[in-house]
């Protein structure tokens, strides 16, 4: 068993699946319960299983989650959710891999593996007896903790290539290239709602874009736009309080290129502008006469 700790939108569900794939189980089936999900009156139904009659809607059989992960893996997301008296029963299936569906009265096997993942403390939980001490145990073999995206930035390349090579909403188009100024901006935000969020803001600059083989920092939504822009400033500020950094030359610049030199005047000018501010947006725009949009461009 493993259990994959982390933030919500971490990506464990990406984990998970990466480790069932890996397996020698990956000819079987990835079956996913979301405990968080799972009605209170048909926890046990949606699991187990329930035989015809067993209650008042059961017209016919139903074979449950964990005998559908049969040779396969079951990953029960956000465990930490699941009703306490489902856990003692739960408990059983993991040390026999057997099982009674409701209204049944013949045992069921299912040989699976089983990965858990959540966002809560189970520890804390066991503690608080919210968590049943003995079922902590049987699923915390191999325990994974992801730290959120804010502390893996440098993951972001890797993840969104994936999510692109493998989600049908970019099947059947030219691949999107992404620009290098748009990896370093989305590696300077802060990523509230870690890998999912991430996703999203690619599902909505691929839409919103469709025609555009390459993408920039101008696609990026503007409360991104506007983080990445104070994050930058800052860091300038806090580098020129710290080392002042001589100006060139101006020998030396006249020998610039002129994109070069005017790129340079142009950075110097809105570091300038941004100290006198004192990183206030608002003051920068009144100083420059520079609209916000045209000021978070430069």
């Amino acid at each position: 068993p493993v259990l994959i700790l982390g933030e919500t939108g971490t990506g464990k569900e990406v984990f998970a699946q990466a480790i069932h794939d890996n397996s020698p189980r990956a000819q079987g089936d990835f079956v996913v319960v979301d405990c968080s999900a799972l009605p209170d009156h048909l926890v046990e139904s949606t699991l187990f299983g329930h035989k015809k009659g067993a209650f008042t809607s059961a017209d016919s059989d139903r074979i449950g989650l964990v005998e559908q992960a049969h040779d396969g893996t079951l990953f029960l997301d956000e465990i930490g959710e699941i009703p306490k008296n489902i856990q003692k029963k739960f408990l059983r299936v993991l040390q026999e891999k057997r099982f009674l569906p409701v209204g049944g009265r013949k045992e069921v096997k299912s040989d699976f593996r089983l990965i858990c993942a959540t966002n809560r403390d189970l520890s804390k939980m066991v503690e608080d007896g919210n968590f049943r001490q003995d079922l902590y145990y049987r699923i915390c073999t191999i325990v994974i903790e992801l730290p959120p995206l804010r502390d893996r930035t440098e993951d972001i390349a890797e993840l969104t290539a994936h999510y692109m090579n493998h989600h049908p909403h970019f099947a059947g188009r030219d691949p999107y290239m992404l620009s290098q100024n748009l990896l370093e901006a989305l590696q300077s935000y802060s990523w509230p709602g870690n890998v999912r969020e991430l996703f999203n803001i690619i599902d909505c600059i691929c839409s919103e874009n469709p025609r555009d083989s390459e993408i920039f920092p101008m696609h990026l939504p503007t409360h991104i736009r506007a983080e990445v822009t104070r994050n930058r400033i800052r860091a300038s500020i806090d580098n020129t309080r710290i080392q002042q950094t001589p100006n060139a030359d101006a020998g030396d610049r006249k020998l610039m290129p002129l994109k070069q030199l005017l790129e340079q005047t142009r950075f110097d000018y809105i570091k300038k502008l941004m100290s006198v501010a004192n990183g206030d947006v608002t003051e920068a725009c009144r100083i420059s006469e520079l609209s916000r949009g045209h000021l978070y461009d430069l």
